[in-house]
Parts: C-alpha cells; sequence; structure tokens
C-alpha cells in the first residue's frame, strides 16, 4: 500500500492545510528594482499552501519598503545584519516551517505552476528529496531556454548529476526545493565562499539525495555577470573549493566527476577573464591543472595550455570591447 504524502487528501487530491506545504526563502540584499516582480511571481502561484520568507540581509536601498507594501498574510520579512547569500538562505532553513524549502533568488521569477509541479511530482513519488525544473535564461538579449547535457523524456531522477551540468547547470539556487531535513542534515549552505558555494552544495547534497529533475521550464534567471550579492562577498576568492570537493572524486576514479571538473573550471575561468579578472581566471585554471597533475593525469598539460591561449583571446577581447567604447564617447 502506498504511503499518503502530505501534500494528499485522503482522496489523494493536493491538500491545503493550514501548516504550509512549502516554505520559500528569498534571500534580499538591495534588489529594489527586482524584488517586487520576484515576490509577485511567488503569490502569483497555483498552489497556494506555501509561506515566503524573505530574509533582508541588511540592504540599504529600498528593497525592503518594496516588501513590506505586501498586504499578504504568507508573507513574512525577517532582517539581519549583513553576512552574505548563504547566511540568509541558512537563516530562512532555521525559520521554515514546512517540510520542504524552495529558494529563489531576489532577482530571479517563477513561473505560475513552479509549486503545483513541485507538490504534484513529490506526491507522486514521496522519496524525493531534492527537486528541480528546467528554467529559462533572460539576458539583455532576451529569454533562452537554458541548455542541458541530458534530455530526459518526462519528470524522473537523474541518474548522473555531474554528466547532466556539462552545459548549463541542471539545478540553479532559483530552482532547487529540498526537504527540509536534508539541508539540515548537510548544515546548510556553506558559508565564506564567494564564488561556486552554491555548486558545491549541490555536489555535496548529491552524494547522498538523488535529483528530481521537471524538464518543463518554470523558472526564469536573470544572468548579470556583475551582480555581487552583499558586501561580504566582494572581495574576490583565493581558491575554488568546489574544484578542491571535486578532486576527491577525481582521486576515486569518478568519470563523471573528472569531465566536470574541467568543464567547470574552465568555465568559471572564461567567466572571471570575461569580468575583468582575468587573473583569477588563471589562477582558477592552474589550480584545476595542479589538482589533476597530482592525480597522475599529465594528459591535461596540453587541454591547460590551449584554455590559456582561450583566456587570452577573451582577455583581449574584452580591452578592444573597453577601447572602443572610450573611444566612441570621446568622439560625441
Amino acid at each position: 500500500m502506498r504511503r499518503k504524502n502530505i501534500f494528499e487528501n485522503e482522496d489523494g487530491s493536493l491538500m491545503s492545510c493550514l501548516r504550509p506545504s512549502f516554505s520559500v526563502v528569498i534571500p534580499l540584499y538591495n534588489k529594489e528594482d527586482y524584488i517586487e516582480d520576484t515576490v509577485q511571481s511567488v503569490l502569483n502561484q497555483r498552489f497556494t499552501n506555501f509561506e515566503l520568507l524573505i530574509i533582508d540581509d541588511g540592504s540599504t536601498d529600498q528593497s525592503v519598503a518594496r516588501v513590506q507594501g505586501f498586504d499578504d498574510p504568507r508573507v513574512r520579512l525577517i532582517s539581519q545584519p549583513n553576512g552574505g547569500e548563504p547566511t540568509a538562505r541558512n537563516r530562512g532553513i532555521t525559520e521554515a516551517r514546512a517540510d520542504y524549502i524552495g529558494f529563489l533568488d531576489a532577482d530571479d521569477l517563477w513561473h505560475p505552476d513552479f509549486l503545483k509541479a513541485a507538490a504534484s511530482d513529490i506526491a507522486a513519488h514521496p522519496d524525493i528529496t531534492f527537486w528541480s525544473p528546467a528554467y529559462e535564461i533572460l539576458r539583455d538579449t532576451g529569454a533562452e531556454l537554458a541548455r542541458y547535457s541530458i534530455e530526459p523524456s518526462g519528470p524522473g531522477f537523474v541518474d548522473n548529476y555531474f554528466d547532466a551540468c556539462l552545459k548549463d547547470p541542471i539545478v540553479m539556487p532559483s530552482t532547487s526545493v529540498l526537504s527540509r531535513q536534508v539541508l539540515l542534515d548537510k548544515g546548510g549552505f556553506p558559508v565564506g565562499i564567494p564564488l561556486g558555494g552554491d555548486i558545491l552544495f549541490w555536489a555535496y547534497v548529491v552524494q547522498s539525495e538523488q535529483l528530481f529533475f521537471h524538464p518543463v521550464p518554470l523558472a526564469t534567471y536573470r544572468r548579470q555577470m556583475e551582480n555581487n550579492y552583499s558586501v561580504t562577498q566582494n572581495a574576490p576568492p583565493k581558491r575554488l573549493d568546489v574544484l578542491d570537493f571535486l578532486e576527491s572524486r577525481l582521486r576515486d576514479g569518478d568519470l563523471s566527476s573528472i569531465r566536470y571538473f574541467q568543464f567547470y573550471s574552465r568555465k568559471s575561468a572564461y567567466r572571471q577573464t570575461a569580468s575583468g579578472r582575468p587573473g583569477l581566471g588563471l589562477q582558477i585554471l592552474g589550480q584545476s591543472l595542479w589538482q589533476h597533475l597530482r592525480a597522475g593525469r599529465w594528459l591535461t598539460l596540453p587541454w591547460f595550455l590551449i584554455e590559456c591561449a582561450g583566456l587570452l583571446r577573451v582577455m583581449l577581447r574584452r580591452a578592444w570591447t573597453l577601447r572602443l567604447g572610450k573611444f566612441n564617447a570621446s568622439s560625441r
């Protein structure tokens, strides 16, 4: 006999009760231009049995005032001194009353069926502890669907998380729904990691939990290269902690982790270089190379040289773009 899920009534329909089925956590720091649309996207959910926890992490703009304009009993505004995005998310975990917690960044959006799809999948598969739908990426040039390295025919558990992340990440903070117990067991999001902290956390989670992927796009992620969350995270990282974690998987001979290891270091290095931090980009590649050589994988050396040439090309292209912009400004 199948165990009745917390999302079901006795007749099998999705339930609505006093206790929320989901706690939605939004870490907020200086997003006055976006937070109203983000909050409204949650309040527009067709599945209505949720609480919305907005953790103000010491905002200095009008973000809090924008949130206070919402008159909905499901919205709770919690203020704390600025501690960084992971700290705000972890505060939300401790304040949450539901068994499942969904995370949403303060400038991203949920589509109206986001929670309905999560509730339906969990009702059908009560063993789900980690859930994510597909998403679209909103750039200055418009929106486009994320591209994945797997093509599932329908909702289901992902066999290999690392293989599924070799293009766009299969899960983002704004698409993630996790069991509160799993979040507590993992100790919450890692604090003090200014680059790749969420990627590192997903890697921790999938060591014991299997991701359930819903292939319908149900969230919008705003891609902003210069999008520092808070004053405590502006300092460039000295190392890429997620590479340190993946190194342990590499030593164990996990081929999927090795592929993801190279992919993630390359992607991070190029992004940092394109953002005006070529030294950090080269440092990330160097860290990846050193860890591969320590593991006896000498064939990584040609890969490193090729990627260094790629970083140089990105750096020169950025320098030319900046120079052209200054020239156009001076000629006006």
